[in-house]
């Protein structure tokens, strides 16, 4: 017959076992499973590398040919890759159990191509456990039993030894605090425990206190000077805002005045100018000069007058092949999209006639006035919206205007601000047209493009993009800049809270107070296609007829 003690042992030895074994097969399990999940970040993250080309130049057989080897990997059980517009060009699934979804944007260049989505399969998990449990259960078993051996000689020798001196030697000094026999082997870790949770509990209460007071004083600190700093600044505003009113009178009487002379020269001067010079015209160029020069003004005060380097290159060929000297001024003046057939009509003609310069100043006439006619315009919107600021009572009625029109207006702006260094990109719903406060709304627009140009930088894009769904207009500002920092994220709307050196700090405020008033909201974002900041606002359950087209072009203006 077995001894009790030894059945003691025996069993207490058994589940000692397999609670060991059940220990490293969940430790085991979850370094697995953890490793699993990096390889998977790791693999989606390679594929979209090796997709992104073939992705952004639409290529769908080469992207089947990589999807399809990726997917012979054990480790994934379904994976999915769509294209820029998020419609799926590849999609295979394995029955079984998922451990891990990616979803990994694909850029090139710099720009959104597509997505790459693989879920990774959780069978494989319990395939590397096994093969890692058993080696491991022996080395940790033969781990527990070297410190169950050697833990009781150091604790003996290094912690009890010298306690229970202390303790002899208080004993024989004050039996009263310390009875005889208080430190018996009974009860001498129950003592010294205690001791060590009294002195801990006593520590942690002191580092408290002091840790509370410290905080307090520097919230309060940190609260007086907030105060005083914000007392400062309102006195400051107060007085920024008398002079500002008086500034946007001053501004509005000369911008009327350029105005007014612009019309005036367009309709009069410059329309008598074509007569002029139109009588001067040798015959034989073209049938009617009249007519002939002031189509070339209407198209010189085109919006979209912007060239391309293909129309610049067959603009250039056709010169060339007539003979013509193309590093001219008025080869750069023609050389644009609403001026190429002029510059095809020129190409006949012969070199070093003085119709030259005369096309050449009602060209470059027609596109200085429309130069100033944006600017002018847009400075009056802006004086008004700023009196529209200053004096809450004037408020601007809603109307139906061009969404397309309003937009590339405030683009034109600011490309001229930064040159060719920032790239452009638009898309917008055909014949869009939003209803709101035009002029108040150019303000958001001008607000969240300055915003984008600023943060692109050189070498960067900007990207606008508009449509409206169900009712809700919807403008999206994007750059290629860096994002905001998510403990910034919550500030960006503040009044005066601004990441920049220059500036006051209140664009965003006053473009989201314009868009709630509509009844809608201006919020950030930050995903896989970059940041963003997005204006949404309803519009009424009635639209006129849509007119105009749709503009989607990569440099407006």
């Amino acid at each position: 017959m077995v001894p009790l003690t030894t059945a003691v042992l025996a069993a207490v030895l058994t589940v000692l076992v397999g609670g060991l074994f059940v220990v490293v097969d969940r430790i085991l399990e979850r370094q697995v499973r953890s490793s699993l999940v990096d390889e998977t970040h790791e693999w989606a993250a390679s594929l979209a590398d090796s997709t992104a080309k073939v992705l952004w130049n639409f290529d769908e057989n080469a992207v089947q040919a990589l999807a399809e080897d990726a997917a012979k990997n054990p480790l994934v059980l379904a994976l999915e890759i769509q294209d820029d517009r998020d419609e799926i060009v590849y999609l295979h699934v394995k029955p079984g159990p998922a451990l891990e979804t990616v979803r990994i944007p694909v850029q090139y260049g710099g720009m959104a191509a597509g997505t790459v989505v693989m879920t990774s399969a959780a069978a494989l998990v319990r395939s590397r456990v096994d093969a890692m449990e058993l080696p491991a259960s022996l080395a940790g078993g033969l781990f527990l039993l070297l410190v169950a051996l050697v833990t009781p000689f150091v604790l003996s020798r290094t912690v009890l030894r010298p306690i229970l001196q202390l303790g002899h030697l208080v004993e024989m000094v004050d039996p009263v605090v310390l009875p005889q026999g208080a430190l018996a082997t009974d009860s001498r870790i129950r003592e010294v425990r205690a001791l060590e949770t009294a002195l801990e509990s006593l520590a942690s209460s002191v580092r408290g206190n002091v840790q509370t007071l410290e905080a307090r004083v520097r919230e309060r600190t940190v609260a007086l000077d907030l105060a005083r700093g914000q007392l400062a600044h309102a006195e400051a505003l107060a007085t920024l805002g008398q002079l500002t009113a008086g500034i946007a009178h001053e501004l509005n009487t000369p911008l009327a005045a350029i105005l007014s002379a612009h019309r005036t020269l367009q309709s009069v001067a410059l329309e008598d100018q074509l007569t002029l010079l139109a009588s001067t015209w040798s015959r034989g160029l073209v049938d009617q000069p009249e007519a002939f020069l002031r189509s070339a003004s209407e198209r010189a005060r085109a919006l979209d007058s912007g060239s391309n380097g293909r129309t610049r290159t067959e603009l250039r060929q056709l010169w060339k092949q007539a003979g013509r000297d193309t590093d001219g001024d008025l080869f750069d003046l023609l050389a644009t999209d609403a001026l190429l057939p002029v510059g095809r009509t020129v190409a006949q003609w012969p070199a070093g006639i003085p119709e030259e310069t005369t096309l050449k100043l009602v060209v470059l006439s027609a596109s200085l006035l429309r130069v100033i006619q944006v600017a002018a315009e847009k400075g009056a919107a802006v004086v008004q919206a700023l009196r529209g600021q200053l004096k809450h009572n004037e408020n601007e009625p809603s109307v139906w205007f061009d969404g397309a029109t309003s937009l590339e207006r405030s683009l034109l702006l600011h490309k001229g601000h930064f040159g060719g260094a920032v790239e452009v990109r638009c898309r917008f719903e055909p014949g869009i047209r939003f209803f709101g406060p035009e002029n108040r709304l150019s303000q958001v627009w001008l607000n969240l493009i300055n915003n984008a140009f600023q943060a692109a930088e050189r070498s960067g894009w900007v990207f606008v993009d508009a449509w409206i769904d169900q009712g809700w207009a919807t403008v999206r500002v994007c750059d290629s800049g860096p994002p905001v920092p998510p403990e910034l994220v919550p500030r960006l709307f503040e009044p005066y809270f601004t990441t920049k050196a220059t500036g006051l700090g209140l664009g965003l405020n006053l473009s989201r107070a314009i868009v709630e008033s509509l009844g809608g909201e201006l919020a950030y974002e930050c995903g896989e296609r970059g940041k963003a900041f997005v204006a949404r606002w309803p519009q009424p359950a009635t639209e006129p007829a849509a007119s105009g087209s749709g503009v989607d072009s990569g440099s407006p203006g």
